[in-house]
């Protein structure tokens, strides 16, 4: 599982601030993988280049800056959960990483 997926399925919720987006990271991950708050505001700021979530439109960035997920990041985000992975070159922890995101969403995003 990638930080920048993660941050994707927590914005699938609904808009966030960047360190709520750490703390739910943290909590949902059962705090076995601290994530530094430099980690999130330099992915935020890629998938806002990439065009998969927007910010409140604010110029500066900082905690109060909120983020929501865009039609882009949504399609990315529900290609990501539906492609299996290839198990030949990655951990057997992706595609549990995966179920693990879809169940802590509630199941809010469809893998059908």
């Amino acid at each position: 599982m990638s930080v920048r997926h993660a941050l994707l399925a927590l914005l699938s919720e609904g808009p966030k601030y960047g360190l709520q987006l750490r703390h739910e990271f943290e909590e949902r991950t059962g705090e076995v993988w601290p994530l530094n708050v430099g980690q999130v505001y330099t992915t935020l700021q890629r998938l806002e280049r990439d065009g998969l979530i927007e910010s409140d439109g604010e110029e500066e960035a900082g905690p109060q800056k909120s983020f929501h997920l865009t039609t882009a990041g949504g399609a990315e985000l529900t290609t990501w959960l539906r492609t299996p992975p290839d198990l030949s070159s990655l951990p057997a922890t992706s595609w549990s990483s995966r179920c693990w995101w879809r169940a802590a969403s509630g199941g809010s995003t469809s893998m059908t």
